[in-house]
């Protein structure tokens, strides 16, 4: 079985061989890795940084006419 983990907590439901996350956002930063556990026991990756950066608006103003 498999379990990711964000920051050392388990994500809920994500239990799959793989973790997709559709649209990211600020809050997803962080660090991920997964426990894969079998009947021989149970190991967990190392762990991989995610950042997330936001995009800055930018402001356009046009000349008077």
């Amino acid at each position: 079985s498999y379990q990711w983990l964000k920051d050392a907590s388990a994500i809920s439901n994500a239990t799959n061989a793989t973790y997709t996350i559709s649209s990211c956002v600020l809050g997803d930063a962080g660090s991920y890795s997964c426990t894969v556990t079998n009947a021989y026991g149970s190991v967990t990756s190392s762990s991989a940084y995610l950042s997330v950066d936001a995009i800055r608006p930018r402001l356009h103003f046009k000349g008077q006419p």
